[in-house]
């Protein structure tokens, strides 16, 4: 029977009142308690005054339906109370001001009915080499349960609270995550490989499209690796509740590692000063064994703020200098943006041209369906440089674009 109502409980009641209830403190319930016993019996202790007084009246309609009200309510106040007693056996509420505290100051802050474990991160295993543990730049970036949530245990079940602890001496860094609109569908999410995650994000460079033979296209995101130092804060959410539950800081380009997630729905935000915020369209799922052929790194593409104009779409036909097209021909193809560092001019792409010298990505001619026609868009400010595939970056020829057609002249072998 115990068992029964135990349930009832939990799958009928809980998704509705669970939540409020345990915000009801068992004084405002008892105070609950103690007006409905009032109303209840003040109103029958003075029909037994007045009865003693008279003995031949009778209760009146108003008297009755007053006194069966009361004990409804007196009914209603014991159950309430009582619902109240189990939400508060049942039930935790999770600390809503846990994330980029010290670790000891949040271990503080959990009172659940159990323990407290921490996974401590690469940064923090790092410091506790050369650090005391109790320094407070050992930061909880996570944790296991969504901030603010309550969480269901059984009557003397113990409540195992994980913290994510980091190393972090700067700024504490500040989240809109949960302010920002998700979209995502929670029926259909990715899957993931493992109970970890890895998130890069790189600012935007350059649109390309490809073009097939039955007339479809497919236009493409492409991104450099900005090593100049840009904060990006990546928060993880549950998805089902909206809240963030890890948050982490790096900088730009940087891949940012969520690892011994609990099994659930995510999804997470990217936000870096000077950037656009980036919210997924989907959400993803971990799950207890993990997936064969499930994700394990997402690629985010940003972009700035203050939006630069585009290019008109061209194409790319690499020359023999002046003489004629080159075909069958490997070279990179590097993206010159302005203030560009020495270390960013190393990123390239690895491209092929056709039977008529018109450029491709490597990968494009050995897919199923080759593309007839390959297109590129940049920023403003930006330019295309292509240079063999066996020589430096320094001997890259710029593509000259005229009437949507791109032309790079190299030295003829």
């Amino acid at each position: 029977m115990k068992e029964l109502l135990t349930n009832f409980c939990r799958y009928f009641l809980d998704p509705m009142f669970a939540e409020e209830m345990a915000r009801t403190t068992a004084i405002v319930t008892t105070i609950l308690m103690a007006m409905a016993a009032v109303v209840a019996i003040v109103p029958s202790a003075q029909k037994r005054s007045k009865a003693k007084n008279d003995k031949e009246e009778t209760e009146t309609d108003k008297e009755f339906w007053t006194r069966v009200f009361g004990k409804i309510i007196l009914i209603t106040a014991f159950l309430f109370f009582c619902y109240g007693a189990y939400c508060s056996e049942h039930y935790y509420r999770v600390p809503d001001d846990i994330l980029y505290v010290g670790y000891k100051e949040a271990k503080k802050k959990i009172t659940a009915p159990g323990r407290v474990e921490f996974a401590w991160d690469e940064a923090a295993n790092e410091k506790k080499k050369v650090e005391k543990e109790n320094d407070e730049r050992f930061k909880v970036y996570g944790i296991n349960y969504a901030p603010g949530s309550l969480v269901y245990h059984k009557m003397n079940e113990n409540v195992v609270v994980k913290l994510y602890v980091t190393w972090y001496e700067d700024w504490t860094p500040e989240s809109n995550a949960e302010k920002l609109d998700f979209g995502g569908d929670l029926e259909n999410p990715e899957l993931c490989a493992e109970n970890k995650i890895q998130i890069t994000a790189n600012p935007f460079s350059y649109f390309s499209t490809a073009k097939y033979p039955d007339g479809s296209s497919y236009k493409e995101w492409y991104t450099y690796h900005d090593v100049e130092e840009h904060k990006v804060v990546v928060s993880l959410l549950d998805a089902e509740k909206q809240k963030v539950v890890q948050i982490k800081v790096g900088d730009l380009s940087d891949t940012i590692t969520f690892e011994e997630l609990q099994p659930g729905l995510y999804y997470y935000t990217v936000e870096a000063d000077g950037y656009e915020p980036y919210v997924p369209g989907y959400a993803f799922e971990v799950t207890e064994e993990g997936v064969l052929d499930g994700r394990e790194n997402f690629y985010v593409v940003v972009n700035e703020t203050n939006e630069k104009p585009m290019s008109e779409e061209f194409r790319v036909q690499v020359w023999a200098e002046d003489e004629h097209p080159m075909p069958q021909t490997k070279v990179w193809a590097y993206i010159e943006y302005p203030n560009e560092l020495e270390e960013e001019s190393k990123w390239g792409y690895e491209m092929v041209t056709d039977e008529n010298g018109f450029l491709f990505f490597k990968s494009d001619l050995t897919d199923k369906t080759v593309p007839v026609v390959r297109e590129f868009q940049l920023q403003e400010g930006c330019r295309m440089m292509l240079a063999y595939e066996d020589a430096p970056r320094d001997t890259a020829a710029a593509v000259e674009v005229k009437n949507g057609i791109g032309i790079a002249r190299l030295t003829e072998r």
